[in-house]
């Protein structure tokens, strides 16, 4: 099997610039992504950066409701970005299989119409995967807290390396 890598970029290149409405998709699910930073970056914004426990940012972390608040916002978002991204994936999907085939031009609001019958198929991927690897990802945080609690902390210096290099 011959595997040209400048022929498939060429191709996808002609693709995507022919067809400007995937960007649109593409880029959909790192907008809404985009939506963690005034959670993260909230401190930064607010109050005196020379005295950081002056800030209401400060106030409202010492509140316990604040926590309850700041995780249901952060799983929100999250659930909201994963949804639009199983829906953009999709309409991009069947936008670049139908562009391969030789359809024109493709708007929008039709590639996204057309792509609702593979959600759930993609969905289905999406959790499949993500089940698989938080399974992986379970079983060698577990075998690092073994070699944790047998070396008394040693090991974790050693298995820091493994962890770098499976993320």
């Amino acid at each position: 099997m011959n595997f040209d890598i400048g022929n498939v970029l060429t191709r996808a290149w002609q693709i995507t610039w022919k067809n400007r409405v995937f960007w649109i998709f593409a880029l959909l699910p790192f907008v809404i992504w985009m939506l963690y930073i005034p959670l993260f970056m909230l401190a930064f914004f607010w109050g005196d950066l020379t005295n950081p426990t002056s800030t209401p940012f400060f106030k409202l972390i010492n509140d316990p409701a604040s926590e309850t608040l700041l995780g249901v916002g952060y799983i929100a978002i999250m659930l909201v970005a994963l949804v639009i991204q199983v829906f953009s994936n999709a309409a991009l999907t069947l936008g670049v299989v139908r562009a391969e085939a030789g359809t024109e031009k493709q708007n929008f609001g039709e590639t996204f119409k057309a792509s609702l019958p593979y959600v759930g198929r993609i969905f289905g991927a999406f959790l499949l995967i993500g089940i698989a690897v938080t399974i992986i990802f379970v079983i060698f945080m577990g075998c690092m807290f073994a070699v944790n609690f047998i070396t008394m902390g040693i090991g974790s210096l050693f298995l820091q390396f493994l962890l770098y290099t499976i993320m």
